[in-house]
């Protein structure tokens, strides 16, 4: 995992990047955007750096995700930490949530949970159907991709279940206040399961559909929508109360 520290902090804010991509060096290319926020934010990052989901089970690379989490969350407190996550980076934060309640709340949930055109793998046929309408505005993540992803991660484990996998099947209960930006673009055919799941465990979700736009077009401010979207989440992470008690979620 590499650690980017801000000169100018306090040392008591962190952030929790997770990249996207999911494979092989994908790990890459975003470390100079999770250096952004970072210094926007003067928030310290935490960049876990995963194996490729075709190489290891998803639930074994959760399991790692958990484990780096718990580390961030004994040092600064769960209070003082927010999690942004970008398309297979997004997958993995409701991941996350998921796990911390299946593992009996041993750790509390961040503070803030940020999410840039999440994936998640389609599991109705009116979903599979809107991936293939989205395709045709935003060509990045080509509808075709799902099935080759979800060929691989079946293939490292076919056991994988499906609060894995689905949005439907995951555990947003006591989940942090959460905002999720998507394009018009294949990813966002699973949004409506995202906001049906969080209504249904009782959290508190902010999505927002920007028409125009190409999948994470809020993580890195270029266009006037981009920067908008950007800078809001820049100063949700900013803003966060960090002398504030966090809340317990932990289960009596």
């Amino acid at each position: 995992m590499l650690m980017i520290r801000q000169k100018v902090s306090s040392h008591k804010k962190a952030l929790l990047f997770l990249h996207g991509g999911g494979n092989k060096d994908a790990w890459k290319p975003e470390v100079s955007i999770a250096r952004g926020y970072g210094k926007q934010t003067s928030a310290d990052v935490f960049y876990p750096i995963y194996p490729p989901f075709t190489e290891v089970p998803v639930v074994e690379t959760i399991d790692l995700i958990y484990e780096f989490y718990k580390a961030v969350e004994n040092k600064y407190g769960a209070g003082n930490i927010a999690v942004v996550g970008g398309s297979y980076g997004g997958f993995l934060a409701m991941q996350l949530i998921t796990w911390i309640n299946r593992n009996g709340n041993e750790v509390e949930m961040p503070r803030l949970l940020i999410m840039n055109s999440p994936f998640a793998f389609p599991e109705t046929k009116e979903e599979w159907t809107l991936a293939e309408e989205y395709e045709k505005v935003d060509l990045m993540v080509p509808e075709g991709s799902f099935k080759l992803m979800m060929d691989g991660v079946m293939r490292a484990d076919p056991q994988t279940p499906d609060y894995a996998l689905y949005p439907d099947k995951m555990d947003f209960r006591h989940a942090p206040e959460t905002y999720i930006f998507y394009a018009e673009e294949a990813c966002a055919c699973v949004s409506d399961a995202i906001q049906k799941a969080y209504r249904r465990d009782g959290a508190v979700l902010h999505m927002h559909k920007e028409p125009g736009m190409m999948h994470c077009y809020a993580c890195t401010p270029v266009f006037p929508e981009s920067k908008r979207d950007y800078y809001k989440q820049i100063e949700l992470i900013a803003n966060m109360d960090s002398t504030s008690k966090a809340i317990s979620h932990r289960r009596l």
